[in-house]
């Protein structure tokens, strides 16, 4: 081992977690923020009886990588011993109700 090789210490790696959780919830505000943008342009074409839209987005493809992002932050989030920085989806809640 040379003098200019790196030692991976618990201090170095508990950084880089920290410095990638960072990141990451920079790209999952930033994909929130495109989802909800009003900034959407669509168009349709109609030819012989069948039309298509089009957007600049879609919505599902942006949902696919905010839970993408979630679960990874949830990883690390987990490795460090750090809550969530955000409230995870429940699904859907169910009412109990007595008539």
């Amino acid at each position: 081992m040379s003098a200019t090789d790196s030692v991976i210490t618990p201090e170095s790696q508990d950084a880089d977690a920290r410095a990638w959780l960072e990141e990451l919830k920079a790209q999952r505000i930033a994909l929130k923020r495109q989802l909800y943008a009003v900034d959407a342009q669509s168009a349709s074409m109609s030819a012989s009886g069948g039309a298509k839209s089009y957007t600049n987005r879609s919505v599902a493809d942006i949902k696919e990588k905010i839970a993408a992002i979630e679960s990874e932050i949830a990883a690390v989030c987990a490795e460090l011993g750090e809550p969530l920085p955000f409230k995870p989806a429940g699904g859907v809640k169910r009412i109990l109700a007595r008539f």
